[in-house]
């Protein structure tokens, strides 16, 4: 993406030279142009009706079994250190071996999702239920980004200024379905 991102870049900044038409409000809409690609990368995996179990069930015993599991998933996957914790670190300390610690959280953030899209879902949650792995899976899909720092600063940087807004999603998904 790197690579793609600055041979179309360089190509574009020499056109512009040669033309003559190289100024501050060129450079202000090529900046401008260059946030808006990194702020909006397309999710690698969207989860659908066809990748979760949906009961025609939806009584109160469905519901409350459904809620249970959800809990028990996340007793089972504690995530013992924080993202925020990992990522403040990091920015102190600009070392980007602390990036690596991200991995526990990738893991349990997987193992969550994996069992939940096994959950058997009353028919009236799903899309809800959806809403709440998709938004897992973002996150998910954010750390790995995020890991790149080295090898592909731009996907990195992306992923960084996605991730309070995932996580907003992943917040008022979680809502939702409570």
């Amino acid at each position: 993406e790197t690579d793609k991102f600055s041979r179309e870049f360089f190509s574009t900044v020499a056109t512009l030279n040669q033309v003559g038409e190289i100024d501050q409000a060129t450079v202000d809409k090529l900046s401008s142009s260059i946030a808006d690609q990194i702020k909006n990368t397309v999710p690698k995996k969207v989860f659908t009706n066809v990748d979760i179990k949906v009961s025609n069930t939806n009584t109160k015993e469905a519901f409350q079994k459904y809620s249970d599991t959800l809990d028990t998933i996340y007793k089972k996957y504690p995530i013992k250190k924080g993202v925020t914790a990992i990522l403040e670190e990091f920015m102190v300390d600009e070392d980007v071996n602390v990036l690596t610690q991200l991995d526990s959280v990738i893991t349990q953030m997987s193992k969550i999702i994996n069992e939940t899209v096994k959950i058997s879902t009353p028919n009236s949650l799903a899309s809800l239920h959806l809403d709440f792995i998709n938004s897992l899976q973002r996150l998910t899909e954010n750390l790995n980004d995020i890991q790149l720092f080295e090898d592909d600063v731009i996907i990195a940087m992306s992923a960084i200024s996605q991730y309070e807004k995932n996580l907003d999603s992943l917040d008022e998904a979680t809502n939702n379905l409570l």
